[in-house]
């Protein structure tokens, strides 16, 4: 009689949704803030690079969460990609509110009197949010 013996096999352990996330955003966490802070004057096409990578973040975001709400459909997934990067591209790229407001003039607010200010104690007037 032939006793089947079970070798202990490795078990390989895989990062869950959330920390494969998390691992894959880190790395680029200096890019990011790079790309975001650095604004070259010299270098037009240089925003043409931050919107396709915004675009491309867009679109795994929204692919992810078509992927969190029907996880079967592929063509979902794409389609929740193609429709995020649309509607984020209609807010960044066109200009059809712009300048919508320009003719509107804002009131100063209410509490901005020099009086008001005045009025108050000193420890108010002195407190750090007063540089």
């Amino acid at each position: 009689m032939s006793e089947s013996v079970e070798e202990d096999l490795p078990v390989r352990r895989r990062l869950t949704g959330t920390a494969l996330r998390v691992a894959t955003v880190v790395p680029l966490i200096p890019l990011i803030l790079f790309m975001m802070f650095w604004d070259p004057v010299d270098l037009p096409w240089w925003r043409w690079i931050w919107h396709v990578f915004i675009s491309a973040a867009i679109a795994v975001g929204g692919y992810e969460m078509m992927a969190m709400k029907a996880p079967a459909s592929r063509s979902l997934c794409v389609w929740g990609s193609i429709s995020s990067v649309a509607f984020a591209s209609s807010l960044i790229f066109f200009e059809s509110v712009d300048g919508m407001y320009d003719d509107i003039e804002v009131p100063a607010p209410r509490l901005s009197d020099p009086a008001i200010y005045e009025s108050q104690p000193d420890h108010l007037k002195k407190s750090i949010n007063r540089e």
